[in-house]
């Protein structure tokens, strides 16, 4: 009797969403440049396949470009290529590419402003952590620190507590003194740090007050009797 063996079906190609809205098209001006990157990211981030190599990505950004940053894009797009002699690329990685495009036309004085404003910055007392998050991300889409830059300022900024409690809770005890990988984890491991005291502490203050609770009614059933 023939024994037939069951081939397991392939498992279904994830679609990319169609009829995404592509950004508007991006003329150089530095106060529109902190909406159009974070919206071509968020094409890059739902087209994966669409948009899978640096090649793809670069010239994606170069058809919204016009103006001011075409002319920009058209003096530096050798970069996309390998040199005749080393073949090497300048713009070896979308990453790379996307740093110098911003450092290009961001606003340089609203940039020192920003960097002067944030380092100044510290987490009041009793601050939520969230609304201390949420100020210091605003203050990086113009700013814009190196991830060792950030992460430094953010560690050094928070509540002494929640450095305590980083260290406290986590596996690796020179958790302060390494750079996590990226700008979002930076963002990411301050945040979760801050929010897990503060749940922390919520759940201590409704114990302490239902104990409180429970000592009052027993005071208060003693005096009755």
């Amino acid at each position: 009797m023939t024994q037939v063996t069951q081939v397991a079906p392939a498992p279904p190609v994830k679609k990319e969403p169609r009829n995404l809205p592509h950004p508007l098209k991006f003329d150089g001006t530095s106060k529109k440049l902190d909406e159009f990157v974070p919206k071509v990211d968020n094409i890059f981030e739902r087209m994966p396949l669409s948009y899978s190599t640096t090649s793809e990505k670069i010239l994606y950004v170069s058809d919204l470009l016009t103006g001011r940053a075409d002319v920009w894009y058209r003096a530096n797009q050798h970069k996309r290529l390998p040199k005749e002699q080393t073949k090497w690329l300048e713009w070896d990685s979308y990453g790379r590419f996307k740093n110098e495009f911003m450092e290009a036309h961001r606003n340089h004085y609203e940039q020192r402003e920003a960097k002067q404003t944030m380092l100044k910055d510290y987490q009041r007392k009793d601050e939520r952590m969230v609304d201390y998050i949420s100020r210091n991300r605003a203050h990086q889409l113009i700013a814009y620190l190196s991830r060792e830059a950030l992460w430094e300022h953010l560690v050094n900024s928070i509540q002494p507590e929640v450095r305590t409690h980083m260290i406290r809770t986590s596996i690796d005890k020179d958790i302060l003194d390494k750079v996590p990988a990226s700008i979002k984890m930076c963002f990411h491991t301050i945040a979760n740090a801050g929010s897990t005291l503060e749940y922390e502490r919520g759940r201590e203050k409704y114990a302490r007050t239902e104990f409180q609770h429970k000592v009052d009614r027993a005071g208060g059933t003693n005096e009755k009797k």
